[in-house]
């Protein structure tokens, strides 16, 4: 997204139509940036799993201070690509994966 602002992710929605029947659809949507300008200008990125669960790099520590440019934003996704690629973040992916899965599950309704 920083060197192709125009990339996009198809991906299959439900949606009604004019006729109130539902049916699957293919929409291509851009993805949701990881990073984001703090107020001191600072730009700051978080690690996700999925789309919400954020990957700790340290324990309570999800986000990490890039610098003051979408360059210095580069070099802390590259950083951490090959992080994973190396096999460091196993243990936090693996949490994170954890904490999804347990967010899709049911929960018990009182009666």
């Amino acid at each position: 997204m920083l060197k192709n602002p125009e990339y996009v992710i198809e991906r299959t929605r439900y949606t009604k139509d004019d006729q109130g029947t539902y049916g699957r659809k293919v929409v291509a949507l851009p993805p949701k940036p990881w990073w984001w300008q703090a107020v001191d200008g600072t730009m700051m990125v978080q690690v996700k799993y999925g789309s919400s669960t954020i990957v700790e790099l340290e324990a309570g520590k999800p986000t990490i201070i890039a610098g003051k440019s979408t360059k210095d934003v580069e070099v802390a996704l590259t950083q951490v690509a090959e992080a994973v690629k190396a096999g460091k973040l196993d243990a936090q992916i693996e949490t994170a994966k954890a904490r999804a899965k347990d967010k899709r599950k049911p929960r018990n309704k009182a009666n």
